[in-house]
């Protein structure tokens, strides 16, 4: 319909003006007698826009149809309308229609008529009425569409549909004829109950759906059949679509495949004879069988998933196994053993198995169990008999007398017969001595063939611990010395050891098999695990090993104590005067007193004596300190030499002393001599003022020289801008960290911190326990403005007497945390390295489960670093200590692990640690230490890595050397970096999976029993640790991807975190998995990435200060002071080897820092006893490096790593 677009516009305007000028039909205009709204017409409009009616007619042939034009407009305008109908012809040609098939019904409308109608062409065929008032025209084309009447016609249907199961189907069927057919649906002949869906919600719930559309111009009928949810056998069938009209009916079918994983038919499980089957009870396509075999170990036993087989020529199966059929079926040879088969059905969809069982007759069908054959006293006795197939239990009988619940109430017998099997059990409760002797089941099989199987069973009688002898002992130079406890006693006894009355449990070492405490064990307590009674000391000393020993045994029938006496001798040892002669001035005329002590076991008989007088002196006495050979006034004749003498029944000691005379022997002396004497003190005074200003004028020079040395130490470390330097992707921070800036934001006032006590010490550094004031806003990340100001307020207060108050009056709050600094007697190594953590700290960033940096000092007279607190120490001590709460299950009821801890808990230990990896090997940072004891518990037992920012060199020396119990951490290390020096992420993967071992085993000491100079053979033979008690199997498998020989083959943090989320998502309850894994993304990653801008990212950073805006200037910082120089190796040359070995010894912690510091404990003397046996893998290929004989002797040729 074509409408000509002024007539719209004009019939709009000129009914709003009407309306505007309240204009009504019904009140005559004064001037024209026409009514208002009529006169307006006649001045502005001009009718428009004609209808017909119908717009689109379709018929059959032969049918009169006739369209009616018409126009609305007023009868004044009527006489000026003429109407002109059309006919399209061709594409754009349209032909007048004779008048003689139009009729004019009034002057507003025309009728046009056609009768006896002709079949149309293909969509029929358009008229046009056109309507004209003066020189304007308007049209409406209305259309015909004509039909012969005629049968339906299927236009479209597939034949076949494949469906898998339960996957949606629809599929549509379209036919045509006049009148328009209607579509219905038959599955396997019989009509569809379906539901007819008009809109999307109407057939909510209902499987099988219909949806329907016609189309009239083309006499087209659709309709789409919609199966929601396949299932087979029921949608799997035939289908038909049939269409139905008054002139008659057409149909067309097709076929629905429904496609299913094949399921067996699981109810005949147990076979005897030599034909068994396998059928599947449903199954779209026909699957393929296979055969599989494993032999029994026991009646009761299950089938091992490793141990299947595939069956060999000997079987014969029908049909063959590569025919698609619905049942299998298996000939066993006649001579086949009983065991296990498993048929395995197989289609494009997927496949099921099906185990079956096949006793074969002759074979051992009878057997008795028990968890054991030997009992004590008062327990209970639990036998199980069982039988193949569903025969009969004739009894159970003790020494061939019959046992009845009825004859003695501590026995209970049950009893039942099951498809494969029947069972009897036997309960004996509180059982005696005399219950001890042979216990027979009897039985018949399914043929009615007798059976029995016996078990000798020996009951031991419980008797009290009974020490038949403990005696002392005493020793004298020997490196290990056993004290015996033989105890008589069952069950076996605990035995707890306790000196002078004091527990010394927690000191005895637990060993596997025995060391030599010459080569192997430090000084201490040991015992052998099973070695019942027997305590070894390694090197006894008579201070802390003499005294009353008590070996305490009980069991559940009750205790028994004895104490002997261990005396440990000692030869004599003068303390004082020390052993080496020397000279004692002493005045004449004075009193003097010598004081000789001396120390041995048994304790030493002490007395002086005169050089070459072997008599003792009479003038001696002897008090608490010693003995004292006394002078009441020293004369001449009292000079001379003097021996103390120590003797006790082992050996003598000596000690020697000269008295000289303080001031010459007054003598008479001549003039000259005077002159002379004078002459020498002249000399002497001179000599010495020359000699100290040599000395004034060497320190000065020294002193001008240090302070240029720290000018420079401070540039070199503390480079001024931080913008300068950019870091390279391609490069570890550990390699760049010489050239990384030190942001001067986090420079926090040293005033500000009150140092507590000692966290930890190692050979050159320390770690203590400080309160920080004002260190929670301080925040030196934070670039803003406001935040900078802030700072500046907080250093430049500190000046004040409000250092401790906020710009409001508030005091600051007093933030607890660890601050590391390096000892006296550092080298400018050690201060290096130092330095060059802080700057790796401050550029890499902060992460939830790292040991984030605080602030620093760095201008006063020691660097200092401040980091976060860890109240619960090192991970290794923490787990150690939780070991009497540890319950190896999944299941938590709080989320606290000093209340509880279990498995779920110790993976979410391995899933933080896992994650701050992940954080650290985003950023390039490579840690070479990753062990529990560099596993901080920080605040809510969250898990924190330390260590990561030292920039240590491990093969410096071709050694890591630490002369204590501090060592090379080989048993943490990658192969390759063992062999070849080599430090990537995938050798802090490897120390994760040993790290991992750790947890499990709640802080056992890696790869026990083998000691460290047979480890690199251990690993290079491809054995591994194996899995720990109680871990699961999943987690033992990360560890194993961990320990892969090839660093290409472990997995990158990233995966190791998501495995062991996923982990911990399948086995821990919802709790405990949404309370430790739904970390926030904020929490997780650090507030400001611009540290660790690329080489070319161009980045520029804000310089920001203290004092507002403005960075101090070189001058300043040059001038500040600095920690004092640290002593220089070559200043140890002169040293004895004895104290230079002194100076490199670590603190008895061990290491640099405590528990409670960034670096933990090495691995010492509290190692765990040895639990494991070294296996091989069961394939250890997978693990066997590929060195060459060159790089075996290299790493051979090493030193000894003790």
């Amino acid at each position: 319909m074509l409408v000509h677009e002024n007539f719209t516009k004009l019939l709009n305007k000129t009914e709003q003006i009407a309306r505007l000028q309240g204009a009504d039909r019904s009140t005559p205009h004064p001037a024209t007698g026409l009514p208002p709204y009529e006169a307006l017409m006649n001045r502005q409009v001009i009718p428009c826009c004609p209808t017909v009616t119908p717009g689109n007619k379709v018929t059959d042939v032969g049918s009169s149809i006739n369209f009616t034009c018409t126009v609305d407009i007023s009868s004044s305008f009527e006489r000026y309308l003429t109407f002109k109908w059309f006919k399209k012809e061709g594409l754009n040609t349209y032909v007048a229609v004779p008048d003689s098939q139009t009729h004019r019904q009034n002057s507003s409308s025309s009728v046009l008529m056609i009768k006896n109608a002709i079949i149309t062409p293909l969509g029929g065929t358009w008229y046009r009425c056109q309507m004209s008032y003066r020189e304007t025209t308007s049209r409406f084309d209305p259309r015909l569409v004509v039909f012969n009447l005629s049968v339906p016609t299927i236009k479209y249907l597939r034949k076949l549909i494949v469906v898998d199961e339960p996957n949606k189907m629809k599929e549509r069927c379209e036919a045509n004829g006049y009148p328009i057919p209607k579509i219905t649906w038959l599955q396997n002949g019989t009509p569809m109950s379906v539901c007819f869906k008009k809109i999307s919600s109407s057939c909510v719930g209902h499987n099988y759906q219909v949806m329907e559309t016609t189309n009239e111009d083309w006499a087209l009928s659709k309709s789409y059949l919609i199966i929601v949810s396949t299932q087979f056998p029921r949608d799997h069938g035939n289908y038909t679509c049939v269409a139905n009209n008054s002139k008659g009916i057409a149909q067309k079918s097709m076929e629905i495949s429904i496609q299913t994983v094949p399921t067996l038919d699981k109810s005949k499980p147990f076979w005897m004879t030599n034909k068994i089957y396998c059928q599947v009870s449903r199954t779209n396509p026909l699957p393929t069988f296979k055969w599989q075999h494993q032999g029994w170990l026991c009646i009761e036993c299950k089938p091992d998933k490793n141990r299947w087989r595939d069956i060999n020529e000997n079987f014969d199966t029908s049909p063959s196994v590569d025919m698609p059929t619905a049942k299998s079926t298996l000939i066993i040879p006649k001579d086949a053993q009983s065991g296990f088969f498993r048929c395995v059905a197989t289609n494009a969809r997927g496949s099921d198995y099906n185990v079956l069982k096949f006793s074969a007759r002759g074979d051992n069908v009878i057997e008795i169990s028990t968890t054991s054959e030997e009992y004590d006293e008062d327990q209970t006795l639990k036998v199980r008999c069982v039988a193949v197939c569903k025969g009969t239990m004739l009894g159970w009988y003790k020494d061939g007398r019959q046992l009845l619940s009825a004859a003695d109430a501590r026995v209970n017998i049950t009893w039942a017969a099951e498809i494969d099997r029947t069972w009897t059990n036997l309960v004996v409760e509180k059982l005696a001595a005399n219950d001890s002797g042979s216990y027979t089941c009897l039985a018949q099989d399914c043929y009615g063939q007798p059976l029995n199987a016996s078990k000798i069973i020996t009951v031991n009688k419980v008797f009290s611990p009974n020490i038949l002898n403990f005696d002392k002992q005493t020793v004298y130079h020997q490196t290990t010395v056993e004290l015996y406890c033989n105890i008589s006693a069952h069950p076996v006894p605990t035995v707890q050891w306790y000196k002078d009355n004091d527990s010394i449990e927690s000191k005895v070492v637990v060993l596997r098999r025995w060391l030599s405490c010459d080569k192997a064990l430090l000084r201490g307590f040991y015992r052998v695990r099973g070695d019942v009674g027997r305590l070894i000391i390694c090197k006894p000393l008579h201070a802390d090993h003499t005294g009353f020993y008590t070996c305490s045994a009980a069991n559940r029938k009750g205790k028994s104590n004895a104490t002997a006496f261990l005396d440990v001798l000692e030869d004599p040892v003068i303390v004082s005067p020390p052993r080496q002669s020397q000279s004692q001035h002493v005045k004449l005329g004075k009193p003097l007193n010598l004081t000789c002590k001396a120390t041995g076991n048994p304790m030493p008989t002490v007395e002086w004596r005169r050089k070459n007088d072997n008599k003792s002196m009479t003038h001696k006495q002897r008090n608490s300190e010693g003995v004292v050979l006394s002078f009441d006034v020293v004369s001449e004749d009292n000079l001379g030499s003097y021996v103390c003498v120590a003797v006790n029944l082992k050996d003598v000691a000596y000690a020697h002393v000269e008295l000289v005379p303080a001031d010459p022997i007054p003598s008479t002396a001549s003039p000259q001599g005077l002159k002379t004497e004078i002459i020498i003190a002249i000399s002497v005074v001179g000599g010495l003022l020359f000699i100290f200003i040599i000395l004034a004028i060497f320190c000065c020079a020294f002193f001008h020289r240090q302070q240029q040395q720290i000018k420079d130490y401070r540039s070199q470390f503390f480079p001024e801008y931080i913008g300068k330097h950019q870091i390279d992707p391609s490069r570890t921070l550990h390699e760049q960290s010489n050239n990384l800036a030190y942001d001067h934001d986090w420079e926090f006032p040293e005033d500000r911190l009150i140092l507590g006590e000692v966290l930890g010490t190692g050979a050159f550094g320390q770690v203590i326990k400080t309160e920080a004031i004002g260190i929670a806003e301080f925040n030196p990340r934070d670039k803003s403005v406001e935040r900078v100001r802030r700072r500046s307020k907080i250093f430049h207060r500190s000046s004040s007497s409000r250092m401790y108050q906020d710009s409001k009056g508030m005091p600051y709050m007093k933030t607890t945390v660890a601050v590391k600094t390096l000892k006296e007697g550092a080298t400018i190594a050690e201060y290096k390295d130092l330095a060059s953590e802080l700057k790796i700290l401050i550029h890499i960033g902060e992460h939830k489960n790292i040991v984030n940096l605080l602030g620093a000092c760095t201008k006063g007279e020691r660097l200092l670093i401040i980091m976060e607190f860890a109240p619960h120490g090192n991970l290794l001590k923490f787990l150690r200590s939780k070991r009497d709460i540890y319950e190896p299950t999944w299941v938590t009821t709080t989320n606290n692990p000093e209340v509880e801890l279990t498995i779920a808990n110790l993976v979410v230990c391995a899933y933080q640690i896992s994650r701050g990896m992940e954080f650290l090997a985003s950023r390039k940072c490579i840690h070479r230490d990753l062990a529990g004891r560099n596993v901080l518990v920080g605040e809510d037992h969250v898990m924190k890595v330390a260590d990561f920012g030292l920039a240590r060199d491990i093969y410096k020396s071709d050694m890591y050397v630490k002369t204590t119990s501090g060592v090379l951490p080989v048993k943490w290390m990658a192969l390759e970096s063992l062999f070849d020096r080599v430090y990537t992420e995938k050798s802090d993967v490897w120390s994760f999976g040993v790290c991992l071992w750790e947890i499990f085993t709640l802080g056992g000491a890696p790869y026990p029993g083998i000691p460290t100079e047979e480890l690199l053979d251990f690993l290079s033979d491809g054995h591994r640790m194996e899995q720990p008690h109680n871990c699961p199997l999943d987690m033992y498998a990360i560890m194993r991807d961990c320990w892969e020989q090839s660093a290409d083959l472990r997995p990158t943090f990233a995966q190791l975190s998501e495995r062991i989320g996923r982990i911990l998502e399948l086995h821990a309850s919802k709790e405990t998995a949404s309370a430790y894994i739904s970390f926030t993304e904020e929490g997780n990653k650090p507030r400001h990435d611009y540290y660790l801008a690329p080489h070319d990212s161009g980045s520029t950073l804000p310089q920001t200060g203290f004092a507002g805006i403005n960075r101090q200037s070189s001058e300043d910082i040059a001038n500040s002071p600095l920690p004092p120089l640290p002593r220089d190796a070559e200043s140890e040359q002169g040293l004895e080897p004895d104290e230079r070995q002194r100076m490199l010894e670590p603190a008895a912690n061990g290491s640099l820092s405590g528990n409670e510091s960034g670096i933990g404990l090495e691995e010492g003397a509290d190692e765990m006893p040895a639990v494991v046996e070294r296996r091989p893998l069961r394939d250890a290929s997978r693990f066997a490096p590929n060195l060459t004989e060159k790089a075996r002797k290299k790493s051979r040729s090493k030193e000894t790593i003790v």
